[in-house]
């Protein structure tokens, strides 16, 4: 972690950030449906109790006739059923045996669960880079608002000495223009300066949900730089990297997706208890009844559906199996730029240092030169912008190795 002028000031942005990130309390959300999709998947195991109710009406009901006595008395005629009667039935059906149905099922939703935790997880990584990387760029550009003050302040100088040597004749009108309109450049590339680092701010008080905050650390320009082994960390990021651990627990989902459209193919054994009561017999008055059963369901033909499945089923491994060595190659990817980037950087800076030096002796040489008559204003309006510009880029390359450095712990998974 870089060294920056108020401690704790980043992780304090970081820590209201994992607080109220939205994209955080989505996947929180999602990790909560899956683990309840877990309990909803061992809910099969328990048996169902259903209650029914029915009331009928028909128009007609078949009825029984007899003679009596042979004959000799009319015949008498009375229904088997009643018109109007109603049924109900209280069962419980409880599973003997799924064919691994119910067991394959908990675990596709098991290791979905899972994945979904290493999902937050990798959220949480990508939440905290993002703000650190906002975080150097506000200072950057804070840092960029300084030296383009300092730039303005040094052309404001000059022309206090240009416009002194041209109220006494030394010095033509062209010397004078020239120190103007450095001034009006000075001035405009403040201008520029301030915009951008306000856009920088606000991007980071969106990102990390601190709207009112406002930086009071300073970019430190003296980096000890570390240098990394790109096949060391890439070697510890796919061990480490929560997207990849993600990706396999899906691949290890879609492997028990494998089997669970398998086991729509093996017949299923249940359990039925059950008591009915129905007034529909009008000899019986209420007639109640108790049963037990045993069943067994076998699978024969059900339009291919089960087939199909199974063939989805496997193309939907084979898809995450390529996903997770996408992603491999992505981290991989990840790792060695953001190594590269911290070499280059180092490598920048320390010849950027070199510019700032050289650039603070021209200038100081050309307004000597200047004010002894021996040398131009061009001089010393070419060495303020050879300052401005060599300031400038240290406080870039200096940025961009921070940034460097907190893409390269988001590609490992973790602290450096």
């Amino acid at each position: 972690m870089p060294t920056l002028g108020i401690a704790g000031e980043l992780q304090s942005l970081i820590e209201t950030a994992l607080k109220s990130s939205p994209q955080i309390e989505q996947a929180k959300r999602q990790l909560k449906a899956s683990e309840y999709e877990v309990k909803k998947a061992f809910g099969n195991y328990l048996p169902e109790v259903k209650f029914s109710y029915s009331y009928t009406d028909l128009s007609d009901t078949p009825s029984y006739t007899m003679e009596v006595l042979g004959g000799a008395l009319p015949p008498t005629s009375f229904s088997l059923f009643k018109r109007k009667f109603y049924q109900e039935e209280l069962s419980l059906q409880t599973p003997l045996f799924t064919g691994e149905r119910i067991l394959n099922l908990i675990r596709v939703k098991k290791s979905q669960k899972e994945g979904y935790r290493f999902y937050l997880e990798e959220v949480k990584n990508l939440i905290v880079e993002r703000v650190k990387e906002d975080y150097y760029e506000v200072l950057k550009a804070k840092a960029l608002v300084e030296t383009a003050k300092e730039s303005l302040k040094s052309a404001k100088e000059h022309y206090r000495v240009v416009k002194a040597f041209f109220d006494e004749e030394i010095v033509p009108r062209r010397d004078l223009l020239e120190a103007e309109v450095k001034v009006s450049e000075a001035e405009e590339r403040l201008k520029e300066a301030i915009g951008y680092y306000r856009v920088a701010l606000e991007k980071l008080r969106v990102d990390s949900g601190d709207f009112d905050f406002e930086p009071k650390g300073e970019i430190n320009l003296e980096v000890e730089g570390r240098r990394f082994n790109p096949e060391e960390l890439v070697e510890r990021a796919l061990k480490e990297r929560a997207a990849i651990k993600q990706v396999k627990l899906f691949l290890r989902a879609a492997e028990r997706g494998v089997d669970l459209a398998k086991s729509q193919f093996m017949p299923q054994a249940f359990l039925k208890l059950s008591y009915s009561k129905t007034d529909q017999y009008p000899l019986n008055g209420n007639f109640s009844n108790k049963s037990t059963s045993v069943g067994i369901s076998v699978p024969i033909f059900e339009g291919s559906k089960r087939f199909w499945e199974l063939k989805r089923s496997r193309e939907e491994k084979l898809k995450i199996k390529g996903k997770l060595e996408e992603v491999k190659r992505q981290v991989r990817l990840q790792v060695v730029s953001a190594c590269t980037n911290i070499d280059t950087a180092l490598k920048r800076i320390e010849a950027a240092r070199k510019r700032v030096e050289e650039a603070k002796e021209l200038l100081r040489d050309s307004k000597e030169r200047y004010k002894e008559h021996v040398g131009t204003s061009t001089e010393v309006i070419d060495a303020i912008a050879y300052l401005t510009c060599a300031k400038s880029s240290l406080v870039k390359v200096v940025a961009d190795y921070y940034k460097a450095l907190a893409q390269l712990e988001y590609a490992v998974g973790g602290k450096l």
